[in-house]
């Protein structure tokens, strides 16, 4: 049966119009439940990419982020190992000093 098309109708006859107009109707329910179901499929499809939009670009900036963080990281290393490089002689220095005065 098409959906446009009206049903047959095989019964008695003073029941046929109202037969006829349930079956409209429910035709008529039917697609329209189908279009309600369908504009919420595209609704909750545009929400979820959009929501996957934030994701990413949060994704993008917490890893920029981190790059950040990481190349700090190694330059206060580096800085670090300046720094402990540089008392390594004045503390030789002060051992010296220590052994010798010891001495006289």
């Amino acid at each position: 049966m098409v959906l446009h098309e009206r049903p047959r109708w095989h019964g008695a006859p003073g029941l046929a119009p109202a037969a006829a107009i349930v079956a409209e109707k429910l035709t008529f329910e039917t697609s329209a439940g189908v279009e309600v179901d369908t504009v919420r499929v595209e609704a909750d499809a545009a929400a979820a990419k959009q929501t996957c939009a934030l994701v990413e670009k949060q994704f993008t900036n917490l890893s920029d982020e981190v790059d950040c963080y990481q190349a700090k990281t190694a330059e206060l290393s580096t800085a670090s190992e300046r720094c402990a490089a540089d008392l390594t002689s004045p503390k030789a220095e002060i051992h010296r000093l220590g052994i010798q005065s010891e001495f006289y």
